[in-house]
């Protein structure tokens, strides 16, 4: 068989120094990495146990909202740098990803910002690379 050479393009490489930059100065209740996300058989499962977010199944998917004081907020989602949902962010496996972001209220970076929900909820996965 031939050898099939893959190379990353500007803009993933710019996405995952972006990454690194903001997993530098982000806490650790906010961010996980690979090791932490082995363990949960599932995304729904790793959702379930994350501060802050309450997850609901519900007839057609699942449901995800952050708790913020007693304020809720429907979180935007993003799976490597695109815009998502957590339909297609629950097709992964926890072991699929390489990070989990999970910005409360007023805290995401601005490319990661939608008008509508001012919380969001970044995934990426090691097929970024």
């Amino acid at each position: 068989l031939d050898t099939i050479r893959v190379t990353a393009t500007r803009w993933v490489r710019s996405e995952i120094d972006e990454l690194e930059q903001r997993l530098r100065f982000a806490s650790a209740s906010r961010v996980l990495m690979a090791d932490d996300l082995r363990a949960p058989y599932s995304i729904r499962t790793l959702l379930h146990g994350f501060p802050s977010l309450v997850a609901r199944t519900v007839p057609g998917g699942l449901r995800v909202q952050m708790l913020r004081g007693a304020r809720l907020c429907n979180p935007s989602v993003w799976v490597d740098g695109w815009r998502s949902d957590f339909v297609v962010l629950d097709a992964y496996r926890p072991a699929d990803l390489i990070a989990l972001e999970v910005y409360p209220p007023l805290e995401a970076p601005m490319r990661y910002v939608d008008p509508m929900r001012n919380c969001g909820v970044a995934a990426w996965t090691r097929y970024v690379r």
